[in-house]
């Protein structure tokens, strides 16, 4: 249940040491922690952590919106497959927010990482409930005969 924490020095072979310690699985997002996963590159000085296949992921914990008032602000844990439009729609917040609390730009927007802490202003805006269709009977079709 322990993770291995790796400094790496002038040359080592980052994806190779990966491999042996963390070895990918399929459709697993939360592989390669620590390395750019377009590159898989590592540089001299960089500090890893790379997790036993054993250890379990952290889990979010439910937030009870609706006992914390407007722009109250709550640590929150990127999990795996989270965006910051998805964490602003959780939390009834926004992007904007959610970038100028944690001193992120527009650039930045889809730079989180899993494990990040990122501080949220939650209930920045009000959910509105969507009227549902409704339908207005008309006059009814009769089938007529053809010559």
């Amino acid at each position: 249940m322990f993770s291995i924490i790796e400094k790496f020095a002038l040359g080592d072979n980052g994806l190779a040491l990966l491999l042996l310690l963390n070895p990918p699985k399929p459709n697993d997002p939360d592989g390669n922690v620590g390395i750019d996963p377009v590159t898989l590159s590592v540089f001299v000085g960089q500090v890893i952590d790379i997790p036993n296949p054993d250890m379990p992921l952290p889990t979010a914990t439910p937030v009870p919106l609706e006992t914390l008032r407007r722009g109250a602000k709550i640590n929150y844990t990127v999990q795996a497959g989270d965006t910051i439009a998805g964490i602003a729609f959780r939390f009834n917040s926004t992007t904007a927010d959610i970038l100028k609390e944690n001193g992120l730009t527009e650039a930045d927007l889809n730079l989180i990482y899993i494990g990040q802490i990122l501080i949220i202003p939650v209930n920045m805006v009000t959910p509105v409930n969507t009227l549902a269709p409704t339908v207005t009977p008309g006059p009814t079709i009769t089938p007529t005969a053809t010559p």
